[in-house]
């Protein structure tokens, strides 16, 4: 994926500042101009993606019809701001990141499929599941993609709980899954860049996306819907892995994503009920026809702790009990300890 952007502006320490941050994203391509000459000029004879400008780089308007998108920077000093009532406007004096994401969203919604397709990297799904609630699914998923990201590998988390609990350490931003759900729908959508505008930067800097936090939104979604967002990350995402924090049930969403997924875990905690759930869950068809795909990890181990045993799924790990620490500790407990064998799980994936 590449975006060539135009940036305009009469102040030549804003330009530096707005490049130097926004060209550390390698699928832009950045062009600066601090003259309407300049600018002028290029886009006779140049077609770019995007035109980021300051209003007042022209006193008369500026013939537009040269770039696909065309994003006008704002402030309490632009005096040529109503020249460009057509043209969305874009808070001029905020976070840096804040206009990266804003310029891929409208890009993604008003450009659509004109971005042309770039290399792609094959994407694999891992969905990590538990029949029984609490049995540290999200901790795992989180732990996981956290390990990815300490091995090289590029990877995203999301979670297709009905009320996601990542947020107790990736925080709850503007829509994530729901807004893929919405692009995956619309044509005129580019997903590509609509997913790299709604990921956000979390736990131990880790991409993730944020999940449901509305039963209405849950309700809403249907088996086209999530298998269309997850086979598009797959066909148009640029990470390696997808780590996927599934709900603790079969319901439409979660069977979708049991059959998009190249490889499950399952999470499995000690006790008798956990050991009752997880062998009703086994002996279901739905189950059983997609056992080939599974591996196993016993999470919350202690001294004597009792697991099912009677199974043909392989296990790659045990995870102990780490009693009062925090989330976060936990996490990078699990991962330095290296209580579960990674190379297992990504070369069956």
């Amino acid at each position: 994926m590449n975006i060539s952007i135009a940036i305009a502006d009469l102040n030549k320490d804003y330009i530096y500042r707005l490049t130097e941050v926004l060209q550390q994203n390698r699928e832009l391509s950045i062009s600066a101009f601090t003259s309407f000459e300049k600018l002028q000029e290029a886009l006779e004879r140049t077609r770019f993606d995007v035109l980021l400008f300051d209003p007042d780089i022209s006193p008369v308007r500026m013939n537009l019809s040269g770039v696909k998108l065309a994003l006008c920077l704002y402030s309490e000093e632009c005096e040529n701001t109503e020249l460009y009532g057509d043209c969305p406007k874009i808070l001029k004096y905020q976070r840096v990141s804040n206009i990266y994401k804003y310029i891929l969203n409208e890009y993604a919604d008003k450009a659509g499929l004109s971005l042309e397709p770039g290399s792609h990297t094959s994407t694999k799904l891992i969905g990590v599941y538990a029949p029984a609630g609490g049995s540290g699914k999200t901790m795992v998923s989180l732990a996981l993609t956290c390990k990815l990201k300490l091995l090289g590998y590029s990877a995203l988390f999301l979670s297709t709980e009905q009320f996601e609990s990542s947020s107790a350490v990736n925080g709850q931003e503007e829509d994530g899954v729901t807004a893929l759900i919405e692009a995956v729908s619309n044509d005129k959508v580019n997903f590509k860049v609509k997913l790299t505008a709604v990921s956000r930067h979390g736990l131990d800097d880790i991409d993730y996306l944020k999940g449901f936090e509305k039963l209405v939104d849950y309700e809403a979604v249907t088996e086209e819907e999530i298998t269309g967002v997850l086979r598009s990350i797959k066909a148009d995402s640029d990470y390696q892995y997808v780590v996927i924090d599934m709900e603790s049930n079969l319901d439409t969403i979660n069977k979708a994503v049991f059959d998009a997924v190249d490889q499950i875990l399952l999470i499995e905690k000690p006790g008798e009920i956990s050991g009752h759930k997880m062998d009703v869950f086994l002996k279901q068809v739905f189950v059983q026809e997609r056992k080939n795909k599974m591996l196993r990890l016993h999470n919350f181990a202690e001294n004597g702790s009792s697991y099912r045993k009677e199974t043909d799924i392989p296990l790659i790990g045990e995870i102990h009990h780490y009693g009062n620490l925090n989330f976060k500790n936990i996490i990078h407990a699990v991962n330095s300890n290296g209580e579960y064998e990674i190379e297992r799980l990504l070369n069956q994936a």
